[in-house]
């Protein structure tokens, strides 16, 4: 077994997790992970095997009674010569970051993270077990070689959305790409404005929208992939109850103010004078994205629309996968996993407004402020009044050195 189990855990018990492993091999250089997640028929197999096998090591979970089953346990071998007190340790560790030790019920190699959930709750009836699938994107053309950190904060924040991750990333792809410094190219050919007035970012961010979001276009461009997505989530989130299909999430961009319509409602055509919403007529967004006409009918509708987000995700579904890593700061992409740099720094580099489990455990650490995984600027004066009494620079960032100077 090697540590790439650990991402089959849900994202937010992966920093956790690899935390746990690092501090482990801090005393025991061959620990490792042994399982994490397991579908209905592997704990229903170990199940059984409790109870027809002499000797056997027994479970009393069956189907998705276990947290194995739901991505949120794993197991940990510290090596031959660890004792109980090691384990007893190692289970104290866990309980600090915020989860509970199988030892406090005679499985002091399990570990547990199911804050504020019962297993009751997501598993009502174990006869009817549904094995819940890994944390992993489609394959999307370029995700697999954005950072970890950015495929990671992208799927947690579809799912604080509540909404498919892989609805959001085909809405990405479709609009830069993943590009965070793409701009809209018939802007840039046709307006005497440009770039300034340009659309611009992951989900090409229009000059009214940046400034009704605090920020702007030439703000938005300098600023990286990740701290966009922020930007992102701040966007989606007034219209977040409405995102119940993919051609929404794809509408809340395009034309907000037409998500949940009807298939057939026509939003271009081309030369119509009609206005569509302001100044805006028909035939000026037909123009501009006449793309979507794609049987060259002269028009396009919601439907057309919302053909092109699914064929976008159906094609990507049929594409290798793509890992969604939220141990590391480097690109890893499915089947290949490599785990060596867990081990140098299992933990992404936190500066201000990034979110996400990694900067809840940091406010763990720092005990000052609240665990909300939010690094606002609480969090990041609690960081520099840290880094300050322990003669760190203070600069207000979580990186390597400041991790590894953490209880």
């Amino acid at each position: 077994m090697t540590d790439s189990l650990l991402f089959r855990l849900e994202t937010e018990v992966q920093p956790l997790a690899a935390e746990l492993l690092r501090r482990a091999r801090g005393r025991f250089p061959e620990a490792r992970v042994t399982s994490t997640r397991r579908t209905c028929a592997e704990q229903n197999a170990i199940y059984a095997q409790g109870r027809t096998t002499p000797g056997a090591i027994v479970t009393n979970a069956r189907g998705c009674q276990s947290w194995h089953v739901c991505g949120r346990a794993l197991d940990i071998y510290l090596g031959s010569k660890a004792k109980s007190a090691d384990y007893k340790w190692l289970g104290a560790q866990w309980v600090s970051l915020g989860g509970k030790w199988g030892g406090d019920f005679g499985d002091p190699g399990h570990f547990e993270y199911h804050p504020g959930l019962t297993i009751e709750r997501v598993c009502p009836n174990p006869d009817d077990c549904r094995s819940i699938e890994a944390p992993l994107f489609y394959g999307f053309p370029g995700l697999a070689l954005k950072s970890p950190a950015f495929r990671c904060e992208l799927w947690n924040l579809a799912v604080r959305l509540g909404v498919n991750p892989n609805w959001l990333a085909a809405v990405l792809y479709i609009e830069s790409g993943f590009d965070s410094k793409i701009r809209n190219v018939w802007c840039m050919k046709n307006q005497a404005c440009a770039p300034s007035c340009c659309a611009v970012g992951l989900i090409q961010f229009m000059p009214s929208t940046a400034k009704a979001l605090g920020t702007s276009t030439t703000a938005l461009y300098a600023m990286t992939d990740i701290e966009q997505l922020s930007f992102v989530e701040r966007f989606y989130k007034p219209n977040a109850s409405r995102l119940r299909r993919p051609v929404d999430v794809y509408m809340a961009v395009f034309m907000p103010a037409f998500i949940g319509s009807a298939g057939e409602t026509v939003l271009g055509r081309k030369g119509d004078s009609k206005v569509l919403y302001g100044s805006t007529t028909l035939d000026t967004v037909y123009t501009q994205n006449a793309g979507f006409d794609s049987t060259k009918r002269g028009y396009f509708t919601v439907g057309d629309i919302g053909a092109k987000v699914e064929s976008v995700i159906e094609a990507a579904r049929k594409k290798e996968g793509v890992v969604v890593d939220c141990t590391g700061p480097k690109a890893v992409a499915a089947p290949t996993v490599s785990s060596s740099y867990l081990e140098s720094e299992p933990l992404p580099t936190l500066r201000r407004g990034m979110c996400g489990e990694a900067v809840r455990l940091w406010q763990r650490i720092l005990r000052t402020v609240k665990v909300d995984g939010d690094f606002g600027p609480l969090t990041e004066n609690a960081t520099k009044a840290w880094q300050k009494a322990r003669g760190l620079r203070q600069d207000g960032e979580v990186s390597g050195g400041v991790w590894s100077k953490a209880p």
